[in-house]
């Protein structure tokens, strides 16, 4: 297994995915659901960043045990788990901390980021195995 190439196999799939969701499909509820809390410029480091850290995680937490074990189901609920708690922590915190906070985009948040993972976990335990 290389490490960095498998990163970046993992941060194109797992970023090319999401931003199709972000700036097409999920565009205009997010903009209607959030908008006011939205930057007038998006940074991109912290970005960047995130999907960097969460490709090395999901390798790392559920691509690579699964891939040892060759077991594919094992990768898809290891993935969806991973988002699951991930996505969860984020939009829960904010929904419990937060004024003006979407329970909408919180539930919707928390699906996709689950679906996202399993999908990215399936994928890249496809291509790297």
């Amino acid at each position: 297994m290389n490490l960095v190439k498998d990163v970046l196999i993992t941060l194109v799939i797992f970023t090319g995915i999401d931003f199709i969701w972000l700036g097409v499909i999920a565009k205009g509820m997010i903009q209607k659901e959030m908008g006011h809390l939205l930057r007038e410029k998006f940074m991109l480091a912290p970005a960047l960043l995130f999907y960097v850290l969460y490709s090395f995680g999901l390798l790392y937490l559920a691509i690579y045990p699964a891939i040892k074990t060759g077991d594919i189901k094992k990768v898809v609920i290891s993935s969806l788990l991973l988002g699951l708690v991930s996505y969860a922590t984020y939009e829960l915190t904010n929904l419990a901390v937060l004024n003006q906070w979407s329970l909408k985009m919180t539930v919707v948040d928390i699906i996709w980021g689950t679906v996202l993972s399993g999908v990215t976990g399936f994928l890249v335990f496809k291509l790297i195995s």
